[in-house]
């Protein structure tokens, strides 16, 4: 079994390694859907002090979305002290609350312990609760989790099932992986056409190897 890792977000790379977990989020101001960041965790554009006090005072009130912002401007060290622990505090805030970006953030920072002790049944349990929110880059982690049994048991068929949800909700890396476990029938029945589909969905979107792997499928 390969070894659990993480990946980092940028917004301008479609590429993505095998086997890693997708981090970082950053909530949009004008979309329910937050953003998503390749590299650079939790990127967040600088602001002014301003700004930055009008955030925070929005974040004390118990705007969740605010605190979120709190979280970013603390990882980045934009007009506030540069502390990932307040970080996460701002991102449990708002995780509490139910905003997904919130959660995600917080499964981050578990995962890479920046902030906060590493924990990946702590990382589990945020990235399920964005992941039931519909978000598919939370799906993909919790299916990764449970493909490598951090924080959770290894399930295959619990890997199938969040993989699914994922590549169904437009997850790139999620369809590849989807692809495999139906090629090799690991946690449901094996299924070539399947995989063929899957592998094919994944190369439209640039995953490296989908291509290849949707060749051998054909030749097989």
């Amino acid at each position: 079994m390969a070894p659990f890792q993480y990946a980092q977000k940028t917004s301008n790379t479609t590429a993505f390694s095998q086997n890693q977990i997708r981090s970082s989020r950053e909530e949009a101001d004008t979309d329910e859907k937050p953003l998503l960041w390749y590299s650079a965790p939790h990127s967040n554009p600088v602001v002014d002090k301003t700004t930055a006090n009008e955030i925070m005072a929005a974040a004390e009130s118990g705007d969740a979305r605010a605190q979120v912002r709190l979280g970013l401007l603390h990882i980045k060290g934009d007009a506030v002290p540069k502390d990932a622990s307040k970080a996460a505090y701002w991102y449990e805030r708002a995780a509490q609350q139910g905003l997904p970006s919130g959660q995600y953030n917080l499964a981050d920072m578990y995962l890479r312990g920046d902030g906060v002790r590493v924990d990946f049944a702590l990382a589990f349990h945020w990235f399920e609760k964005a992941a039931q929110h519909g978000d598919s880059d939370a799906q993909f982690n919790l299916a990764m989790m449970f493909d490598q049994g951090k924080g959770v048991g290894q399930s295959d068929e619990h890997a199938y099932f969040w993989y699914k949800e994922a590549a169904q909700n437009g997850s790139a890396r999620a369809m590849y992986d989807l692809a495999n476990l139906y090629r090799f029938g690991r946690g449901t029945e094996k299924s070539v056409s399947e995989a063929q589909f899957w592998f094919g969905k994944a190369a439209d979107l640039g995953v490296p190897r989908a291509e290849e792997m949707l060749i051998l499928c054909e030749e097989s």
